[in-house]
């Protein structure tokens, strides 16, 4: 019997061993979850007989709303659980009460209901900011009604905060808001504490549901404490309840709430230490039902860059799969068609909003896991500041993308990111890519109008209008005449451009506003035969504006602004602008002199000599302010394109006709230099 039982515990060991690995894995486990992270909370020097609570941050698998979302003890028995935050990103903040020790955190069970818990930590200080209902401040009971109507609104955002003292609305970037700070102290002895608030905008202090403190109606903020806005509280020993109120619009959003205890002669804004703490829990382990492995990762918001109407957001995305040691292999995917490999990794988003990200984790051993959450590319507003990367780094990584990985949107969005920067090359390699693509007519048109500029831009004139022939063929439109006429123009090809003009003229259905700038390119035509009165006469006939010299000085103003600080895009934007609505504009000599200086800051000098010659030709023989000035620039330009005999006749012509002008000396220093 002796041999017999042996050979049974030996049999039965085997047979053990031929057990899979998950098997001992889900013991124990919460059934219907996919998730589970061991949760590590530290002990807590806090001694004050208030019920202890627990903080923990962390990126996984649950909810929008976290209602799947459950903590427990080792032994399973559950434990109320607060979602702090929780949205369109799987990224939380969650409370619960605990003393020191490990617990479990499950998440992953979209069958889950919310389990309704009712508890809510009395410890730390936690902002809600709700959007603001109604606008009628004028007093406390007003107030307290837009408070109820916004809480029954959209929340915005909640958090944990260390003090009352922010600029802005820390979790996005809504102005009209009401923000509301809830926070527990605990005093040991019975004391009377001195509250006061410095705010932009109506703020309100309670202390245990009693007014204490406030600063009422529309204000800006103010680098010290009001007398007016401050109020004493005598209170018992024990827990109480602090309430801040902060009612907010654009300019007006500044929140800081003061404390003037015994034997101090100052307010001092509340440090966090005066609020109960909250035990910071940390992730000891992550797993993966039935995986030897759990892939994970979080991901933070480094760089920031609004450029004009696009925005460049730029993530790292750190992996925190477990076991940390083993893994070896990490593939992601950002969700906008791009990916990448390595540990840790940055990405810049072209676009704002959702992305389904993906990590493919594999350790040495072959086992492997992935993990999809839902990241959202916005600027992270609870950080004061957010640095872009430089110019460079920007393009050497758009520079990367997949092109035919991109949706149609992004791929609009970057074409118009390497426009702003000036790289036709690299804009004009993306609208080629869209129009392989299926689109819709005015996605086509879209990707016409702008890959003929870019041609024109280029001087590949026959390709430019190689596309506005092919866009007219689709259908007729006013503004692809009116295009097609301005190429015509600047090729000097000017029967060709009175033609497509005609067209619009002449064309019924066409609105009064493109006739209007079909006569202005007809006035284009008579300025570049030189001749001055047809030209202006047709122009007067085009402009319809009042008080055109005033407005003209305005736009000039505007012009040199731009060129001041060097962003020859939006000198070009205001000066087309200004030709627009003012076409007489480009005979005064300010315009082309203007348009030039853009050309030459673009290093585009032959455009910069053509526009020069345009007006030195159809300024000849009249007194005109800027003609030295064009003379100069024209000298400047041929210049710089190698060309010196020209340079050296336009310099000449400054000196010999313009000795008093203010370009004069120059011309003679660059005579001498050639």
């Amino acid at each position: 019997m002796h041999f017999q039982y042996k050979h049974f515990i030996l049999a039965l060991f085997l047979s053990i061993l031929t057990i899979p690995v998950s098997c001992f894995a889900q013991q124990g486990w919460k059934d219907g979850w996919k998730y589970r992270l061991t949760v590590a909370v530290p002990e807590s020097e806090d001694k004050s007989p208030v019920e202890k609570a627990v903080l923990l941050d962390f990126f996984g698998k649950a909810k929008e709303d976290g209602s799947d979302i459950r903590i427990t003890d080792l032994a399973g028995r559950e434990i109320p659980v607060f979602i702090v935050s929780a949205g369109k990103e799987n990224r939380y903040q969650v409370a619960f009460p605990g003393e020191a020790g490990r617990y479990f955190l499950y998440s992953g069970n979209d069958s889950a209901e919310s389990p309704g818990y009712n508890w809510r930590p009395q410890r730390g200080l936690l902002l809600e900011v709700y959007e603001r209902k109604g606008n009628d401040i004028r007093d406390w009971d007003r107030v307290k009604d837009i408070i109820e109507k916004s809480r029954k609104g959209k929340l915005v955002g909640r958090g944990f905060r260390e003090k009352v003292w922010d600029g802005t609305n820390p979790f996005g970037g809504e102005k009209d808001t009401v923000r509301i700070y809830e926070g527990f102290f605990y005093l040991s002895a019975p004391e009377k504490l001195t509250f006061a608030t410095s705010s932009a905008g109506p703020s309100y202090i309670t202390v245990d549901g009693n007014p204490v403190a406030s600063w009422e109606g529309w204000h800006r903020a103010e680098p010290f404490v009001r007398p007016e806005s401050t109020g004493e509280a005598s209170l018992k020993q024990g827990l109480h309840k602090f309430i801040y109120y902060h009612i907010g619009r654009p300019w007006q959003e500044i929140a800081v709430a003061a404390l003037k205890q015994k034997n101090k002669e100052k307010f001092d804004v509340i440090p966090g230490n005066f609020f109960l703490p909250l035990a910071k829990a940390s992730v000891e382990k992550a797993e993966s039902y039935g995986k030897k492995i759990c892939a994970g990762f979080s991901w933070e918001n480094t760089n920031y860059l609004k450029r004009e109407e696009w925005e460049l957001l730029t993530f790292r995305f750190r992996d925190i799969s477990f076991p940390e040691e083993g893994i070896k292999e990490w593939i992601w995917s950002f969700g906008d068609g791009q990916e990448a490999s390595g540990k840790d990794v940055y990405h810049t988003y072209i676009l704002g909003g959702k992305y389904p990200v993906t990590l493919k984790a594999r350790d040495k051993e072959g086992n492997s896991d992935e993990i999809t959450l839902n990241v959202y590319a916005g600027q992270d507003f609870s950080m004061a500041k957010i640095m872009p990367l430089e110019r460079r780094q920007y393009l050497e990584e758009l520079g990367r993308f997949n092109l035919n990985s991109l949706k149609n949107d992004a791929l609009f969005s970057l074409a118009g990111i390497y426009e702003s920067y000036g790289l036709a090359d690299n804009a004009l390699k993306v609208y080629q890519a869209l129009d392989k693509r299926s689109l819709n007519r005015e996605e086509r048109k879209k990707v016409g109008l702008a890959s003929a500029a870019l041609y024109q831009e280029r001087g590949e004139n026959s390709a430019a209008e190689q596309v506005y022939r092919s866009l007219l063929s689709r259908k007729p439109e006013a503004d692809i005449f009116l295009k097609l006429g301005a190429l015509f123009v600047e090729t000097g090809e000017l029967e060709k451009a009175e033609a497509q003009y005609l067209k619009v003229l002449e064309t019924k259905s066409f609105d009064e506003e493109s006739r209007r700038k079909a006569l202005s390119g007809m006035g284009d035509i008579w300025r570049v035969k030189g001749d001055y009165e047809k030209a202006l006469e047709t122009y007067e006939k085009a402009s319809a504006q009042e008080n055109r010299e005033m407005q003209s000085g305005a736009f000039a103003q505007s012009v040199i602004s731009c060129l001041r600080i060097k962003d020859s895009s939006a000198a070009y934007e205001k000066l087309m602008l200004w030709a627009e609505k003012l076409p007489d504009a480009k005979l005064s000599g300010n315009w082309s002199v203007l348009l030039a200086r853009a050309h030459m800051m673009d290093r585009k000098y032959k455009k910069a000599a053509d526009e020069l010659e345009i007006f030195i030709k159809i300024a000849d023989g009249r007194e005109n302010l800027y003609l030295p000035a064009a003379l100069f620039l024209a000298g400047e330009a041929y210049e710089q394109m190698g060309n010196k005999e020209k340079a050296r006749d336009f310099y000449r012509t400054v000196i010999e006709k313009y000795p008093s002008s203010s370009v004069f000396s120059q011309a003679q220093k660059k005579l001498e230099g050639l």
